[in-house]
């Protein structure tokens, strides 16, 4: 009697999982793209457990959901509809992170349209947990990075031992430090906001307490890698440089350490879990069998595979128009001639152009010479993406970063010789650059996603470049600024390459 009972609803959640599979069949691209950055990094791979997790979330429910017969949600149904245009507009201008939000979220809207707002209501938490599954934060990589740096050189100093801070770069009478990426504590960072999540939903009914672990779980892995950067440098300090080899052990096992006690002093506070709704002691509630859900599983797999297509076409449209290879460099701007065959130690690395070039103009009664960088990329090959966050505007193994201007119009950084390069030494750099995108030109990757978008949509295929130039100096930025300034301008003017609006004021 029991079985017969909820045979309805089980067949619909059964139901609900294929369409759910489906339209993420549909939309593999965006999941393999999640799948590939899972395993190519550290950062990301706690993301294999976000699934799993979801459907144990999912399974403490099914008293909950045994009480509730499932009906069509229409107004998730009609909300896939702008969603799959955001997939759709992300996708063709490469916007991963935009797209993989999108495609979780269509997957979730599909099991919303199956089994109806009634069961969601149960079930929010174990769905909105798959958003985990996308890889973001790689955004606040520069900022942790930065604030690493600053506060090992505070403790440093207060400890009583001398530091010089250059970026990133910081030096003790022991040997010098650079806080590089996986110093950031990006990857604790959110591994520790994933594991919290759930254990802040499990641990807790009151949602004051789930809030503040989840500050705790956002608070705690910062504050915790600065004191790690710490403790690591003085370590490496005191030991003269002995235990340097060994750095990354002792910082993981004190950061395991913080993060295990964080955990246990939240286990302490736990509620007392509810005691969940049986199948047989709960009247079901809902008004529609599974001939009515049908139709809402059938139009969401249809929403999708619609979607999934329609990049495809509309790069097709874009493809008629030709590709623009590199720009004509005029032979001669302000005093400095482009026929200059001096050696250039400096040398952006770019993934994917379709064609580039790095030339050098000699001064002709000038100080410095400008190296002038241009990569064109094609967008319709695939072959690489102009706005890659792998793309990089210096050789790590030559170069290390120290500072840069936050002056708009372009993006600067200063460059330092990085310990056993073959750069002179009190050799710096300076650097500008910028994307030019459908005519436009903008400083940033939003910007130039943004122009790449319109020509999408007006049908074009205009050149995409990344246009970078860089002047050594002795000490002081400001030295190259002020010859980077009109340079910039005249070689805009003469190669007809767009500049940002403050390098286009004379």
């Amino acid at each position: 009697m029991t079985i017969s009972r909820h045979q309805g609803p089980i067949a619909a959640w059964s139901l609900a999982a294929l369409a759910a599979a489906a339209v993420a069949l549909a939309l593999r691209d965006s999941f393999l793209g999640m799948l590939f950055q899972w395993r190519s990094s550290s950062t990301f791979s706690y993301g294999f457990l976000i699934l799993p997790i979801s459907l144990f979330l999912l399974w403490r429910e099914r008293g909950r959901l045994a009480a509730i017969r499932p009906e069509p949600g229409w107004l998730a149904l009609g909300l896939m509809i702008p969603m799959g245009a955001c997939w759709v507009l992300a996708t063709l201008i490469e916007v991963n992170v935009v797209h993989h939000f999108a495609a979780v979220l269509l997957v979730v809207l599909t099991v919303w349209a199956v089994l109806g707002t009634p069961a969601v209501r149960v079930i929010w938490f174990p769905l909105a947990y798959l958003l985990l599954m996308v890889p973001f934060g790689e955004f606040l990589v520069p900022t942790l990075m930065q604030w690493t740096a600053d506060f090992a050189v505070l403790a440093v100093t207060q400890s009583g031992v001398p530091a010089y801070q250059d970026g990133y770069v910081f030096s003790l009478p022991s040997g010098d430090f650079e806080v590089i990426k996986a110093c950031s504590g990006i990857r604790f960072l959110m591994a520790t906001v994933a594991a919290g999540t759930v254990f802040a939903w499990v641990a807790y009914t009151s949602w004051r307490k789930r809030l503040l672990f989840l500050l705790a779980c956002l608070l705690v892995p910062v504050v915790g890698n600065l004191l790690r950067a710490y403790l690591v440098v003085m370590l490496v300090h005191l030991s003269d440089g002995r235990l340097a080899g060994a750095h990354v052990l002792y910082g993981t096992i004190f950061f395991g350490a913080i993060l295990l006690a964080m955990f246990a002093v939240g286990a302490r506070y736990a509620d007392t879990p509810a005691e969940a709704a049986g199948p047989g002691n709960t009247p079901v509630t809902g008004g529609a069998g599974l001939g009515r859900v049908v139709p809402a599983a059938v139009i969401a797999v249809a929403i999708a595979v619609v979607v999934s297509i329609t990049p495809a076409r509309v790069g097709q449209r874009a493809a008629l128009s030709a590709s623009e290879g590199l720009p004509s460099l005029p032979e001669a701007l302000l005093g400095y001639s482009l026929a200059s065959t001096d050696p250039i130690n400096w040398q952006p690395d770019v993934r994917g152009a379709a064609d580039e070039r790095l030339v050098r103009y000699g001064p002709v009664g000038a100080d410095r010479p400008i190296d002038v960088f241009i990569a064109a990329y094609d967008p319709s090959s695939r072959a690489g993406e102009l706005t890659d966050s792998r793309n990089g505007l210096f050789d790590p193994h030559v170069w290390r970063r120290v500072g840069g201007s936050s002056a708009s119009g372009y993006r600067e950084i200063v460059l330092r010789p990085a310990p056993g390069a073959s750069v002179a030494d009190g050799m710096s750099r300076v650097v500008w650059s910028w994307y030019v995108v459908n005519g436009g030109a903008t400083n940033s990757r939003l910007g130039a996603k943004v122009l790449e978008l319109k020509g999408f949509l007006a049908g074009e295929r205009p050149g995409q470049y990344l246009v970078a130039i860089s002047s050594s100096i002795d000490d002081d930025p400001d030295e190259a600024r002020r010859g980077l300034r009109p340079f910039a301008s005249a070689l805009c003017a003469g190669s007809g390459l767009a500049c940002p609006a403050p390098l286009a004021a004379p």
